[in-house]
Parts: C-alpha cells; structure tokens; sequence
C-alpha cells in the first residue's frame, strides 16, 4: 500500500518538472508513464543500483543531519516545504563545490 502511495505522490510531483534526471529506485518502474515523461517533458527516469542508492542515501543522511532535512515535518503547505527543501539543497550544493567543513 505504501509503495501506491509513493508512486501517487511521484506522478504528482514529476508532472512539473521539465529537462532532468531522476533517480529512483525499483518501486518506480512505470515504462509507459516513463516513456511519456521523456517524450513529454524530456525528464528521464534512471532506476538506481546499489553504489548509486548508498550515495543517494548518504546525500539525504548528511542533509538531514547536519542541514536540519529531518526538522521539516510540521510545515503545512507544499509552497514552505518546497521552498525550506530547495534551500537545504543549494546549501548541500554550496558546500561540496567550495569545500567548506560544517
């Protein structure tokens, strides 16, 4: 039931999104949808493997805690959601291109 749920919430998000790569897992293996996301929207959806799932888990590990990703449970609307997760991403993002220790 879950995984419905997440693939639900994958379609929903992925409408709005336009030229990108998406990293998912094998719970997302929709050939069909994928196909029309790429001829659509030119998003492509890579299913991952194990060294690319252990750096993305590493990634949303160090995100949460040290960027405070695990703090944003209580947010209410999607808008400040979006915007406090886009902001720890440029934050992750700034600190690996000039190599700053937190």
């Amino acid at each position: 039931m879950s995984n419905i749920k997440e693939n639900v919430q994958f379609k929903k998000l992925s409408m709005a999104l336009k030229d990108c790569l998406i990293l998912a897992d094998r719970g997302f293996r929709g050939k069909d949808f994928n196909q029309r996301l790429w001829e659509e929207q030119q998003v492509k959806v890579k299913i991952t493997g194990r060294k690319e799932r252990q750096w993305i888990e590493n990634v949303i590990g160090y995100m949460k805690e040290k960027l405070g990703l695990e703090r944003i449970r209580k947010i209410r609307n999607d808008v400040t959601f979006h915007s406090v997760v886009f902001s720890i991403i440029c934050a992750y993002n700034a600190i690996v291109l000039l190599d700053l220790p937190i």
